[in-house]
């Protein structure tokens, strides 16, 4: 039980990161180094309770075992479960077009 808290810290620290970026840019940095961002159904950048549910529920589907991650192998639209609940895409980014 004294592991924890350290964990439960950097799961914390790791929802922050991915709250605040996919926020002011739309992406996180292994997204920007694989040219891809995050959109709402109409392309623009996810609002702020999208991004937080997507988040709080990709939390929830790593600590079952990556299901949500999973569901994306059997989605026609290749979106993860979290992308479904939350109402957002990962998709490519043109490179001449700014986010």
């Amino acid at each position: 039980l004294f592991f924890l808290p350290p964990i439960l810290l950097w799961f914390g620290l790791l929802l922050v990161v991915y709250l605040v970026s996919e926020l002011t840019m739309g992406q996180t940095v292994g997204k920007r180094l694989l040219n891809l961002t995050v959109v709402d159904q109409h392309g623009r950048r996810p609002e702020a309770i999208m991004v937080l549910i997507r988040n709080l529920v990709r939390i929830v589907s790593l600590a079952a075992f990556g299901t949500g991650y999973l569901w994306a192998a059997f989605d026609t639209e290749r979106r993860t479960f979290h992308d479904w609940v939350s109402g957002t895409w990962v998709v490519y980014r043109s490179a001449h077009v700014p986010c």
